[in-house]
């Protein structure tokens, strides 16, 4: 999917979070988190990789490289998302 179309689809669907895993110790979910700017449309993009057992700082991530993460997902895991 390229990334205009996934802007789209964050905007349309107002998308705010995608699960990306579960911490394997904790199983806390981390993942993508989506801001959209109402008056421009831009969408900021931030991975929080931190869980209840550790801390690890959210990381800024471009529009391109969560909708290639999303693009390898199963028809299945987007329908669970969505």
């Amino acid at each position: 999917m390229d990334p205009q179309t996934f802007k789209n689809l964050i905007i349309e669907k107002k998308i705010r979070f995608i699960p990306h895993h579960n911490c394997g110790i904790c199983d806390s979910c981390v993942g993508y988190y989506f801001e959209i700017n109402p008056i421009t449309n831009e969408v900021q993009v931030t991975f929080d990789s931190s869980c209840d057992c550790g801390w690890s700082p959210a990381r800024p991530v471009s529009l391109e490289q969560a909708a290639a993460w999303y693009e390898n997902l199963s028809d299945q895991e987007k329908q669970l998302i969505m």
